[in-house]
């Protein structure tokens, strides 16, 4: 992509503001696709884990602990399961939102440099190869040769 910079000194680091920035836009695809697959397979596990407590709390065949242990996974479990799944979401969200943002601004500085290219390729063939300006030349007088 057309989003390296280069650092301001030295001694700047990759990932400092002033650093080289290079974004590879197929790596980032890849590792949002292999999350989100990692964020599937954790609600599938999830899941198992709150039919694997309801089970414990039906088994233990005592109140007092099953209201516990139901307490347990409702305040404690869900309640950070769904924090990772949320926060989760959101960093996926965010990437693809950058993803695009940078893909669109990569077109359009493509389109630019190709527009500009073009003009510029056009404004060389419309000058007449024979104006030219002699040092002793002065515009609107003809000079003999």
């Amino acid at each position: 992509m057309k989003f390296d910079s280069l650092p301001s000194s030295p001694g700047a680091s990759a990932g400092a503001a002033d650093g080289v920035f290079d974004v590879d836009p197929a790596a980032v695809s890849a590792v949002v696709l292999e999350t989100d697959a990692e964020a599937a397979a954790f609600a599938d596990l999830a899941y198992a884990l709150f039919q694997d407590l309801s089970g414990l709390v039906e088994a233990c065949r005592s109140d007092v602990i099953g209201e516990q242990l139901a307490e347990i996974a409702q305040d404690t479990v869900h309640r950070g399961m769904n924090v990772v799944q949320r926060r989760t979401g959101n960093a996926l969200n965010a990437v693809a939102e950058v993803l695009t943002i940078l893909h669109s601004a990569d077109a359009a500085m493509s389109d630019t440099a190709r527009v500009s290219a073009a003009e510029a390729a056009q404004a060389k063939a419309d000058d007449d190869p024979y104006a030219f300006e002699r040092p002793d030349h002065i515009p609107g007088q003809v000079t003999p040769w």
